[in-house]
C-alpha cells in the first residue's frame, strides 16, 4: 500500500481571486510531486475544466445538472479526459417547486456569495432565466462576509429567500444571516442541505 499525502502550499491557494485560479491549477499540474489534483472550489474547478489536463483532476465542488455545470457531460459523466466531479442527483427546480407548495410565492431573493456574483460572468442573468423558467422572478442578493453591509439595501417587501452557496461565510455567520432574514419576516429555504434548517432556515 502507498500512503496518500496531501501537499499544502501557498502556491496552490487562489485566495478567492478568480484571476489566480488558472495559475494555481497550472502550478499543481507542473509539480512533479503531485500525482492527482483535488480542486476544492468553484473558481479552480472552472479553471481546471478549461485546461488540458496531464494529471487526473477531481473537483469536490458539487454541481447540479440544472445549474452551474462547468464541464461538458453525457448523462451524469464528464466528457473531459482526466476530469471528475461530484454531482447531486436532485434538481434545484424540484426544490423550488416543493417550497412553493409550503408558501406560495412568485418572486424570491436568491442569497448567493459574492465569490460567485463577482467572479462568474452572467450569474445573475442565469438565475433570472432560471426563475422565468418557473414563472417566477428571482432577485440576487450578493452576500459578502460583512452581512450587515450586504443586508443594508435589502428590499423588505420580499417574503421568501432561497439560500444558495456563501463559501466565504463560516457556519456562525451563515446562521446569523439566516436569523436576520427570518427577523425581517422573510421565509428562508435552503437549496443546499438540511444543515441550514439546523441553523434556522424554514426548510
Amino acid at each position: 500500500d502507498r500512503p496518500v499525502v496531501f501537499k499544502h502550499s501557498p502556491t496552490f491557494d487562489a485566495g478567492w481571486e478568480a484571476t489566480n485560479a488558472e495559475r494555481v491549477v497550472r502550478a499543481a499540474l507542473a509539480d512533479p510531486e503531485v500525482d492527482v489534483l483535488l480542486v476544492t472550489g468553484a473558481m479552480v474547478s472552472l479553471a481546471a475544466s478549461q485546461l488540458e489536463l496531464a494529471k487526473p483532476v477531481v473537483s469536490s465542488w458539487v454541481m447540479a445538472l440544472d445549474q452551474y455545470r462547468v464541464v461538458d457531460m453525457e448523462g451524469d459523466r464528464s466528457t473531459k479526459p482526466n476530469y471528475s466531479f461530484m454531482l447531486v442527483p436532485n434538481r434545484y427546480e424540484t426544490d423550488v417547486r416543493a417550497f412553493r407548495e409550503m408558501i406560495p410565492f412568485d418572486e424570491a431573493l436568491v442569497v448567493l456569495g459574492t465569490a460567485y456574483t463577482e467572479n462568474f460572468e452572467g450569474t445573475e442573468k442565469d438565475l433570472a432565466d432560471f426563475g422565468r423558467k418557473l414563472d417566477m422572478e428571482f432577485e440576487v442578493l450578493p452576500v459578502s462576509d460583512n452581512i450587515a453591509q450586504s443586508l443594508a439595501t435589502l428590499d423588505t417587501t420580499q417574503k421568501v429567500a432561497l439560500l444558495w452557496a456563501t463559501p466565504r461565510l463560516d457556519e456562525a455567520t451563515r446562521r446569523a444571516l439566516i436569523l436576520q432574514l427570518n427577523d425581517r419576516g422573510i421565509a428562508t429555504f435552503s437549496l443546499l442541505s438540511h444543515r441550514d434548517v439546523a441553523l434556522g432556515a424554514l426548510a
